[in-house]
């Protein structure tokens, strides 16, 4: 009796047993529920155990004892009191199993919570390795494309700046061909007008020459009675003389038109010259015989050929 009192007020004191659940609350895990639950089936056992034993003991001495003349009240007292603390223990070890089961319910939950995270955790990884070498490929064709890209920038550049080279180049080539072709232009109109100067200074000493022939035949002319009086003739011959200065003044004033138009008329301006060189020399030569004899006959043929001059 004395042993069975002792293991169950060890196993009847509920804040003993409370600190148990809580111990076993605070380092829950399968291994260690798993112990405790087979720590709580020995010890219900051995109880269990103990207790029968005693009730085969009560009945074993009230069958030899003779129960009407011994007094059991104590015994049947305590042991009424053992059997409400087995219920009792019972009860509680129906609690902790039924708690130990829930327990391990959600532990079991939370296991395929876990499995399922980690199977998906798993499926993530391969994606994101599959996401990493799509990025890698994707990346080196990027970079291989930026690469071929800028090669085909720096051929299009040289391409570009040897474009831009030769073209500067052939800028510089016609610039340089402008600048000769200027120059040798310069240098023709430096010879026009050289050639310009001279035909002007010839022109105007046609021209005195011209005059100071005018004066002379006007003089000699006019001292002659007989080419006086036969004025058709004399007319006509100081008209050709003044169409010959209005040649000259005009040959004088076209110098001045352009170079071009100059170097295509100075042929034509060279064969005026001639003639009016030739017609000066018959002049003189006429004005000298004009000086001894001044007939109708002389001054007509005078006029005759300035005429055929200037037909």
């Amino acid at each position: 009796m004395l042993e069975l009192d002792q293991n169950i007020s060890l196993y009847n004191s509920k804040s003993e047993f409370r600190a148990g659940v809580d111990g076993i609350r605070k380092i829950i895990t399968p291994v260690t529920i798993e112990n405790e639950f087979n720590r709580s089936k020995e010890r219900f056992e051995r109880l269990k155990f103990t207790y029968l034993e005693q009730e085969a003991r009560d009945k074993f001495l009230r069958i030899v004892l003779n129960e009407e003349q011994h007094d059991f009240g104590d015994m049947e007292k305590g042991n009424r009191q053992v059997k409400a603390t087995l219920e009792g223990l019972e009860n509680s070890v129906v609690l902790k199993q039924n708690e130990i089961e829930g327990t391990t319910a959600q532990l079991l939950h939370l296991y395929k919570m876990q499995a399922s995270q980690l199977s998906k955790l798993n499926t993530l990884t391969v994606e994101i390795s599959l996401m990493e070498s799509e990025f890698e490929k994707e990346d080196i064709g990027t970079y291989n494309s930026l690469l071929n890209n800028m090669d085909m920038s720096k051929l299009h550049k040289s391409d570009n700046d040897n474009a831009i080279l030769n073209y500067i180049d052939s800028q510089q080539n016609d610039r340089d061909s402008q600048d000769m072709t200027l120059k040798e232009t310069n240098e023709q109109i430096e010879v026009v007008k050289g050639h310009s100067n001279v035909k002007e200074s010839y022109i105007k000493e046609l021209e005195s020459k011209l005059k100071e022939l005018q004066q002379t035949i006007a003089k000699n002319v006019t001292g002659n009675q007989d080419a006086v009086n036969d004025h058709s003739i004399l007319g006509h011959w100081l008209v050709t003389m003044n169409k010959l200065l209005g040649n000259f003044n005009t040959f004088r004033l076209d110098t001045t038109i352009q170079d071009d138009i100059i170097l295509l008329n100075f042929s034509k301006y060279e064969i005026k010259l001639n003639k009016y060189s030739l017609a000066i020399l018959d002049t003189n030569a006429n004005i000298d015989s004009i000086t001894y004899n001044t007939s109708n006959d002389k001054v007509r043929q005078l006029s005759e050929i300035i005429c055929k001059l200037f037909m």
